[in-house]
């Protein structure tokens, strides 16, 4: 139709959840191939006037575009507006990759005022140094799974499967790349304006780096003398910007809106020193039928790539199951006659050597059998239950005596662990326990006795960050302790959490050793 071709083969179904508005986008071999804008507000066929709950006018209404529309996919990925959505960003120290989501659950309650058992939420971490000390910016978004659940109720109501959910932004910067507006390797600012505000979007290395909404309004031509306050809004985001990222520079700006401003690119351009372009969204949809921009969002999640990253935010909050099944190879549709009869043939040369083999084979049977009974001698005429009960009792009885603990390391421990504890650290409980497991062991399975080994503790310093980068330094001497790393297979910071102790302020954690 009017995009670049991609790599997606199959229909994809892209919808985007708007304030008041639906946007439809069904892409076909990684094209998109049918369109359509529908208001919350559109009648639907059949109405008498009557007032229908919002959840059952939406379903009908969805299901009216479906049909005249004659969208064929029934997986949906959903793009959800920004309202919808919380971007966050901050940073922590770098850790292993094992080890970074408790971290981040512990950071995020200090940005964000919900219950994390609220929201569906991912996030992206992107290492960094500061002179020698490395770090990690984590991009956390998230959205209310309420609303998650309202929307893909109501979708399923109308016979789609939500596939897929992610924010906007990330729909629009997909398109916007597709079509070559957006050069992955440049930081990019991308300014949406819409009637009342519009938001700033940040892109850099294929990666939403940061968002915020404004609501300062285009005047006349949009020329900087005539919009003081809008220009003011857009240094103070991106000045936000470069202090959550001071690594980061802005190499190129885009506005995006309904009508031509390049007036207001080209005083942007010469505001931030940097190039600036004007796009409309009929120059990117090529077509004067739609305007509005949250069919780019629904455009963008009708191409999305089937192996997808972190960078794509996924905010699904089902887990998704994986069907593998044997489809119909047709090996009877056409029988091979020629290989037929040689199957046959070796069949009944088959069946007359195993007649030669079970004759040879009996014989032995019995010579074996007569070994036997001489030298089971007593026990011959014994049940083979008994036998065999017999038999376990006494190796039963062996592998236990062999399994008995005759010596511990507890000394050890007591000496080894207080020595690695970083300055301003105490432990407040400290557990050794012996667990049984199994291992083979000449061919025989044996229970051995292992250690298992916990400690609780609280550290202060009058940083608190300096407080979390203690505890993970202490962490990652023990991994890297040749005799610890001999004694347990994993040690873990189980977890990390920021208490007020006395009216001071410390941060208490929990190291497991299995």
């Amino acid at each position: 139709m009017f995009f670049s071709k991609s790599s997606t083969e199959k229909s994809q179904l892209g919808i985007y959840w708007g304030k008041d508005a639906f946007c439809f986008v069904e892409s076909k071999k990684g094209q998109p191939d049918k369109i359509a804008y529908v208001n919350f507000d559109t009648p639907i066929a059949g109405d008498q006037g009557q007032k229908i709950p919002e959840g059952l006018r939406l379903t009908a209404l969805i299901q009216q575009v479906i049909r005249e529309k004659k969208f064929t996919c029934k997986k949906i990925n959903l793009s959800l507006s920004v309202k919808d959505v919380i971007y966050r960003s901050f940073v922590i120290p770098f850790m292993q990759p094992a080890e970074v989501k408790s971290v981040v659950d512990f950071e995020a309650t200090k940005y964000i005022p919900i219950k994390l058992e609220d929201l569906a939420y991912t996030f992206h971490a992107i290492p960094f140094s500061e002179g020698d000390q490395k770090n990690l910016r984590i991009l956390f978004v998230a959205t209310r799974k309420n609303s998650v659940e309202r929307y893909t109720n109501i979708l399923q109501q109308s016979g789609l499967e939500t596939e897929f959910i992610e924010p906007a932004s990330v729909s629009l910067i997909r398109i916007l790349q597709k079509q070559g507006h957006i050069p992955k390797q440049q930081a990019t600012g991308i300014i949406e304006i819409e009637n009342e505000g519009g938001r700033i979007t940040v892109t850099d290395k294929d990666v939403i780096q940061f968002v915020r909404e404004f609501q300062s309004s285009i005047e006349g031509t949009g020329l900087p003398a005539e919009n003081a306050k809008f220009f003011n809004d857009i240094h103070v985001a991106f000045n936000f910007y470069q202090r959550q990222n001071p690594q980061g520079k802005l190499d190129r700006i885009l506005t995006l809106s309904t009508n031509d401003l390049s007036p207001l690119a080209a005083g942007l351009s010469q505001e931030f020193k940097v190039p600036a372009t004007s796009l409309t969204v009929a120059k990117i949809l090529k077509t004067e039928q739609i305007s509005d921009s949250g069919m780019l969002s629904a455009a963008g999640a009708a191409i999305r790539e089937k192996a997808s990253t972190s960078k794509n935010f996924d905010l699904t909050t089902k887990i998704k199951t994986n069907k593998t099944g044997l489809e119909s190879s047709g090996v009877f549709a056409n029988w091979n006659l020629k290989l037929l009869g040689i199957c046959v043939g070796a069949s009944i040369a088959l069946i007359y050597l195993t007649s030669l083999w079970s004759t040879s084979s009996i014989a032995d049977a019995k010579k074996r059998s007569a070994n036997l009974s001489k030298k089971l001698g007593i026990y011959e005429s014994s049940p083979k239950e008994k036998i065999t009960e017999l038999k376990d009792g006494v190796v039963s009885k062996l592998n236990q005596y062999q399994d008995v603990r005759t010596k511990s390391n507890i000394t050890y421990y007591l000496k080894k662990i207080p020595k690695m504890l970083p300055p301003g650290a105490w432990l407040n409980n400290f557990n050794i326990e012996y667990y049984e497991g199994a291992e083979t062991q000449d061919g025989i399975l044996r229970r051995v006795s292992n250690v298992a080994l916990s400690m609780d503790g609280y550290i202060y310093l009058p940083t608190s960050n300096e407080q979390l980068r203690q505890i993970n330094t202490m962490v990652a001497k023990m991994k890297n302790d040749k005799e610890l790393s001999k004694l347990f297979k994993e040690i873990v910071l189980a977890n990390v959490k920021q208490e007020n102790f006395n009216n001071y302020s410390v941060t208490n954690f929990r190291i497991g050793c299995k």
